[in-house]
């Protein structure tokens, strides 16, 4: 229940009687979170182990740390992930990228009705999108600095409200391969992935395209947008990974266009449209499952191409700038382990001098006689 010191303390906030140092410090949760959190914990027994756990978070011990659940639905717990969130993509992530780099990109995935096959899914299309960057990165350098950042979400919906949705949603629904047998009762989860693009220099339409040639070809399936030109890249990115880590478990919650996105729920709501407890409870035990992690095994990344040290080696080194041949050898061979001399079953070799003209591919090489060499970096 929300009493009335909760009302106050929103009502202050709403009038920003407050600094941002002095919100930092708050452990209450506004109205409208305080609903979510006390209906999550309405939706199992009293002594779940959930809510005996959810019952401590937020309290702060005698060392003056806060205790947190962890739980993704927990409203406490995702407001802390997305903040943390917030501030690796804009200062580390997409530190140096500009408005005209970004997208942000929806993926529809096949709906399901036993969120135990998720975790299959969604490594599937991990290995695609890894595999696609590879691809693409052998015909054309500028993917080279491709990248993505996103989240895994998952909204329920009713076979028999199937009917009443849009008509975008029910051919991208059909397309996708809806179960065929169920009753208007049954539920069904609809996962999906929100990322942000890095384009890189790569155009929009061509990494749709190789989206889409990668199986993702169903009406509606691939989503992507360019960031708006006109507002700041880090107010940018921060409403899109609040939009991404949002954590709804009520039916009627339809935000605006992501780039829009701002929450209000300081006051308190009345007829929210909760998942059924089953739902909840259910999507809570899969979050909570084995081969899960919490809000880790919900990220997703794919990283810039990485330029390897050997790489820079190769170039420095050649035949022109090097007339010591095992030098040219050593530059363009793979190293086995760095900084450390490697024998296969004490094979008997000689070690080779190197210029010091060519200190940076510093190498030593071991040969048993042409049956197997080694080459390996010498940090001495």
């Amino acid at each position: 229940m929300i009493n009335d010191i909760q009302k106050i303390r929103a009502e202050m906030i709403k009038a920003r009687l407050f600094s941002r140092r002095e919100l930092g410090q708050f452990r209450w949760l506004s109205p409208g979170m305080q609903q979510q959190r006390d209906r999550l914990q309405d939706a199992f027994d009293v002594n779940h182990p959930v809510v005996t756990k959810m019952a401590t978070c937020g309290q702060i011990d005698d060392w003056n740390n806060v205790r947190y659940c962890g739980l993704p639905l927990c409203p406490r717990c995702f407001l802390r992930e997305r903040k943390d969130q917030t501030r690796q993509a804009i200062r580390s992530t997409f530190s140096c990228c500009a408005n005209e780099d970004l997208a942000f990109a929806t993926i529809l995935l096949p709906p399901i009705m036993c969120l135990s096959d998720l975790r299959q899914i969604m490594n599937k299309e991990k290995r695609k999108f890894v595999n696609l960057a590879n691809r693409k990165r052998r015909q054309d350098i500028k993917w080279d600095s491709f990248q993505m950042l996103g989240w895994w979400e998952v909204d329920r919906m009713e076979f028999g409200a199937l009917q009443n949705a849009g008509r975008k949603t029910r051919i991208a629904l059909e397309a996708l391969g809806m179960p065929l047998l169920a009753a208007d009762n049954d539920t069904f989860w609809r996962p999906h992935l929100h990322v942000i693009i890095q384009t890189g220099g790569v155009p929009l339409e061509e990494i749709k395209l190789a989206f889409k040639a990668d199986g993702h070809s169903g009406p509606y399936q691939v989503d992507i947008q360019p960031f708006d030109v006109d507002r700041p890249v880090n107010r940018n990115i921060q409403r899109i990974v609040r939009y991404c880590l949002k954590f709804r478990i009520e039916d009627d919650f339809k935000g605006k266009r992501f780039a829009d996105f701002d929450e209000d729920d300081r006051d308190a709501k009345k007829d929210r449209s909760w998942w059924p407890d089953k739902d909840i409870r259910a999507y809570v035990a899969w979050l909570k499952g084995d081969d899960m992690s919490g809000f880790r095994s919900l990220r997703f990344a794919l990283g810039k191409k990485q330029k390897t040290a050997m790489n820079a080696a190769s170039k420095m080194v050649s035949p022109e700038t090097c007339p010591n041949d095992e030098c040219v050898m050593a530059a363009h061979a793979e190293p086995i382990c760095a900084g450390t001399l490697v024998t296969n079953g004490g094979v008997q070799g000689e070690s080779h001098s190197i210029s010091q003209r060519c200190k940076v591919a510093a190498m030593k090489v071991i040969d048993d006689g042409g049956r197997n060499k080694k080459v390996i970096l010498d940090t001495n």
